[in-house]
């Protein structure tokens, strides 16, 4: 991936923002390269379309992880959806987890937890950005940190031509937890 492009942003004074001009956004560009190499290693286990509901853990250490399965390719390789009634939890058992679930940040309660300066400003994640993770892992007793520290860029608008930073933190966005 070539990175050797860089962007002015928000409160930049030179470009610093480095980003794959060849290709998809960098987060992309990162999960395609490592669910490759990840597909080439037969000791790791891929659930596509599965939805994580717990982790197993027996004797204080993760042993493997339940999910239930909520979409399946068709015929011509696109998702769709399948009942999740009529699905029965999966255990699939391991000698380690990768958790990579995503972050928070479209969650308010969360925020107003964890970031409370954070809760009332939009945010450039998806809606499928609540947590579950974090929710999960917490429920065997991992220990979580720097949850407070969640970024934000500050926009401003030419159009509206904002002036100052009053403004200008209004209409912040938070990019990541």
């Amino acid at each position: 991936m070539d990175l050797s492009k860089a962007a002015l942003l928000g409160g930049h004074s030179f470009p610093r923002s480095f980003y794959n001009s060849a290709g998809p956004n960098v987060g992309s560009a990162i999960m395609l390269a490592l669910s490759q190499q990840a597909r080439l290693r037969p000791s790791i286990s891929i659930l596509e379309g599965h939805k994580l509901k717990s982790l197993e853990v027996q004797g204080g250490t993760v042993v493997g992880v339940n999910s239930v399965k909520v979409a399946e390719r068709d015929g011509q390789g696109m998702w769709r959806a399948v009942d999740v009634a009529e699905q029965s939890l999966e255990l699939v058992a391991c000698d380690a987890v990768v958790l990579a679930t995503g972050g928070f940040a479209a969650n308010k309660e969360l925020l107003r937890l964890h970031s409370p300066v954070a809760a009332g400003l939009a945010t450039t994640n998806g809606p499928s950005a609540q947590g579950e993770g974090l929710a999960i892992a917490q429920a065997v007793g991992a220990e979580v940190v720097h949850l407070d520290q969640v970024q934000v860029l500050c926009v401003r608008s030419p159009v509206l031509a904002f002036s100052n930073m009053a403004c200008c933190r209004t209409l912040s966005l938070i990019l990541a937890p």
